[in-house]
């Protein structure tokens, strides 16, 4: 399986590393003067790493102490036992250790009363690296002991920084996979490589989409930036206004699929999934801390997890948008649809009747209602056709007859109908016998109708108006229907 982050030995020309190296800091702790003006002598000139030594002075474990709390970069303490008083230089290893918990500054112990402190019980008792009596220790001896304690004290900051940065990996994991947008996820990414590496504030996180194809300035975007580059976030790298050597960095990058380091800069490679591969550049103007190549394989393979959180969410955010344009053009459709029914319901009520399109809107509730909750419903149809100048004295005759959850409108045909909620065959036949008496006791002009009893198919999506079509059916003489004669003077 191919590892989505891969960080190879980084690329470029030795004389384009960062040559800005801080020295080794080596502190002398001695009351005589001499000694520690030999000491200067004879490491004056020495370079370890290319890195020279700064050497720091303390005559007492007073001055000691005030200088370690504040230089904690102290890698070497020559340290005299016998000053102030006969265990100074003791008193002083334990203040570091167990005080400052400092572990990682190499302590040789070199004394001129070997007698004062046995190096046995010492070396057991007390956290130190080293033993020396002064008469033994020559030039070369002394630069021997403080090179080998350099070297044991680059290899224990490296193991305390590889176990620092995992940490921060673990803290990073959880504030890359907390970040929602794309940009706060750049931005995390930058923040977090720059806090492992100890790089500087600016820099830019770059995706190119067609990952396999060569790379070119208009095909790279930039996702994120901070610092110096902190406007650029959105463009390419064609459209922005960088450096050609930042540029060149950014592609060779890309096209080698290592970490790249050249001048000022320092690229990381990382491939986020089967198309998709980002390059996260950093202004280096010092050499970055080296977290080593599985810490950084770590780090690499949570980015391109948070990569895939990232476009996931701003796949989500793009659905929930287009979710809430159609929600709210629907939701302007039956505003619309509302408006409306209040102009029909306003218009139905001066003839007494609903017109054909509010009895369709409600009579198409009323189905959906019956079928969800499958209770019965009943249409009655009264007459084919009914005039208009009869259809308002008939539907005002047929109320003392129907019940208030009763629908009586008029059908785009000319008839009218009643919808009846929670009534089946046999009760809509009853209440059609309570219509025909309700009309034959009405002062009307005389006159003959059928009225037509057709109960709902539930089973039937289009259940209102298959029993519509029955009841004109019904009414047309083609089955049962019930019939009705009345003979008043208006």
């Amino acid at each position: 399986m191919r590892k989505p982050f891969v960080f190879a030995p980084p690329r470029g020309r030795p004389e384009d590393a960062p040559q800005s190296e801080p020295p080794w800091t080596v502190l002398v702790v001695d009351d005589d003067q001499e000694v520690q003006s030999v000491t200067e002598l004879i490491l004056a000139k020495v370079r370890f790493k290319g890195r020279p030594i700064e050497l720091l002075r303390a005559l007492s474990e007073a001055e000691a102490r005030a200088i370690m709390a504040e230089r904690p970069d102290v890698a070497v303490i020559l340290l005299d036992v016998v000053m102030e008083s006969d265990d100074a230089g003791l008193r002083l290893v334990r203040h570091i250790r167990e005080d400052l918990r400092n572990r990682a500054v190499r302590i040789i112990l070199r004394t001129g009363q070997p007698g004062q402190a046995p190096e046995q019980s010492v070396i057991v008792d007390y956290d130190i690296n080293d033993y020396k009596a002064k008469t033994e220790l020559t030039a070369q001896k002394l630069f021997t002991t403080t090179i080998a304690a350099l070297r044991a004290y680059e290899d224990i900051r490296a193991l305390e920084t590889s176990r620092e940065a995992l940490f921060q990996i673990i803290e990073a994991s959880d504030s890359l996979f907390r970040v929602q947008s794309m940009h706060q996820f750049a931005s995390a990414v930058l923040s977090q490589l720059a806090a492992l590496t100890g790089a500087g504030p600016s820099g830019l996180l770059c995706l190119q989409v067609a990952a396999g194809q060569r790379p070119r300035p208009e095909s790279i975007a930039i996702l994120g930036s901070s610092g110096a580059y902190a406007r650029l976030a959105s463009a390419t790298l064609a459209e922005a206004s960088l450096p050609e050597a930042l540029v060149a960095v950014i592609i060779d990058a890309l096209e080698s699929h290592h970490e790249v380091r050249v001048g000022p800069y320092l690229a990381y490679y990382v491939r986020v999934d089967g198309v998709r591969e980002a390059v996260v550049v950093l202004d280096a103007p010092r050499r970055p801390v080296s977290l080593g190549q599985d810490v950084m394989q770590l780090f690499g393979t949570k980015i391109a997890l948070g990569f895939g959180n990232a476009f996931r969410y701003e796949a989500l955010t793009d659905e929930r948008d287009r979710l809430t344009s159609e929600v709210d053009r629907m939701r302007g459709s039956v505003e619309a649809a509302h408006r409306e029914v209040q102009s029909v319901a306003q218009a139905s009520s001066l003839t007494g009747l609903l017109t054909p399109e509010l009895f369709e809107v409600i009579g198409h509730a009323e189905a959906m209602r019956a079928v969800r909750y499958r209770r019965p419903l009943t249409l009655l149809r009264l007459g084919l056709v009914v005039a208009d100048e009869d259809a308002e004295a008939l539907a005002r005759a047929c109320q003392p007859a129907l019940r208030r959850s009763d629908v009586i409108g008029r059908l785009a045909d000319g008839g009218i109908a009643v919808l009846m909620a929670e009534t089946d065959r046999e009760s809509g036949l009853r209440a059609a016998e309570r219509v025909a008496e309700a009309i034959a006791a009405a002062n009307l002009s005389h006159g003959t109708m059928t009225i037509a009893v057709a109960p709902c198919d539930l089973d039937r999506p289009d259940t209102v108006e298959a029993a519509l079509a029955k009841a004109t059916a019904l009414a047309a003489g083609e089955g049962p229907q019930l019939r009705i004669a009345w003979n008043r003077e208006g």
